[in-house]
């Protein structure tokens, strides 16, 4: 490297790390590592991090649909990787997007949207990571209060009577307009079980009942 790209690359790096908050001026390992690694592997893009609402008017299609193919098709995963410099350790630990892919006469659309869970909105507001949730470790945790504290609504998602449900194993199911994605809250499935952790995994018979196991909160 010479002097001049030397200097410039120093420069950049410094005014990247002041733009960060203080308790992060330091560049996270995770952070920089995955962007070296996205250079030589390219298939890692599938973890790169997205940091807003997605939405695709009209989805480019090879070949042509099946005629009774049509509905809505619902997905869940982890989504947001990072904040603030900082990135997760584990990517189980992302925050949880639902996508719905809407097959119908004219084609198929698609959008995509965060789960506005507490924990989302929480680290939303700080600006940063606040939440330990699979095995890594954050600087500074925000305050636990509970296992929604830590809920990234990531793991799975399911339909049933008209409403949609985004999971995680160890919080509440956060509920979804079927529509538009737009997060109406942690649902209660009775009003003594408000805050119990609901598993990611349900089984949902075809007459719409559900059957889940969940678990007490002793904090």
């Amino acid at each position: 490297m010479n002097r001049r790209n030397f200097l410039s690359s120093s420069i950049a790096l410094s005014a990247a790390s002041t733009l960060l908050p203080a308790w992060a001026q330091e560049l996270d390992p995770y952070y920089t590592g995955f962007r070296e690694g996205l250079k030589k592997q390219p298939t890692l893009g599938a973890f790169a991090n997205v940091s807003a609402d997605v939405a695709c008017a009209s989805a480019r299609i090879e070949g042509k649909l099946p005629a009774a193919l049509r509905g809505v098709l619902y997905r869940n995963g982890p989504a947001q990787f990072e904040r603030g410099g900082v990135r997760h350790h584990h990517w189980f630990e992302g925050d949880g997007m639902v996508q719905a892919y809407r097959f119908t006469d004219e084609g198929v659309n698609h959008i995509g949207k965060f789960v506005r869970t507490k924990k989302f909105r929480a680290e939303e507001k700080a600006g940063r990571l606040g939440y330990s949730v699979f095995g890594g470790k954050v600087k500074d945790p925000l305050p636990v209060t509970g296992p929604d504290s830590m809920n990234a609504a990531n793991t799975n998602v399911f339909a049933v009577n008209n409403a949609v449900y985004a999971l995680w194993e160890g919080g509440s199911a956060y509920e979804l307009d079927p529509v538009t994605l737009n997060t109406k809250g942690p649902k209660a499935w009775a009003p003594d079980w408000a805050g119990m952790p609901f598993s990611a995994h349900p089984k949902v018979t075809p007459d719409g009942h559900v059957w889940n196991i969940g678990g007490g909160w002793n904090g």
